[in-house]
């Protein structure tokens, strides 16, 4: 397990491609990637991608575009805790290894279409905060649950609206 956090906090002001060389020299199954912004998550890509089968984005609340993770072969399990901006989720469906699907906090999902006929077996959609306050369900289709013949778990917890089955 490597953690990379902010590189601001850990590296000060350096260049961010001493994330690249930290990636390249040890390289990992897990990954936990705090407080990054889109432009940190694609640059940081090419080289954690072959080897990452967990990956969890902490506090990474501008990052609203994960296509890049459909290039990701071995991709098992995605945590997501906090993200204010991601609306869309990428085409999970060339992650034909993704089995588990975790979404805390994530306040503006509203397309998940590409889970339809994915290989997902555990999904948590919760939108609680740290007081227990829900977020409305903004999901535009939750019918796309029933397509997915691999699930096993599912969690959505909104306000006025919650299934734990």
């Amino acid at each position: 397990f490597f953690a990379y956090n902010d590189y601001r906090e850990r590296f000060g002001y350096a260049d961010i491609s001493v994330l690249r060389d930290a990636a390249l020299s040890s390289p990992c199954k897990s990954v936990l990637l705090n407080g990054f912004r889109q432009k940190h998550l694609e640059y940081l890509a090419p080289y954690i991608r072959d080897t990452v089968e967990l990956l969890y984005l902490f506090k990474c609340n501008t990052i609203a575009d994960l296509s890049v993770l459909s290039t990701f072969p071995k991709l098992k399990c995605v945590l997501i805790f906090w993200n204010n901006k991601l609306e869309t989720l990428w085409d999970v469906q060339k992650n034909q290894k993704l089995e588990v699907l975790s979404f805390l906090t994530v306040t503006k999902l509203r397309n998940i279409d590409s889970l339809r006929n994915s290989q997902i077996q555990y999904i948590t959609f919760d939108s609680s905060d740290n007081c227990g306050n829900r977020k409305p369900c903004l999901l535009e289709n939750t019918e796309v649950f029933r397509e997915i013949s691999t699930l096993k778990y599912l969690k959505l917890i909104y306000n006025k609206y919650a299934i734990d089955y």
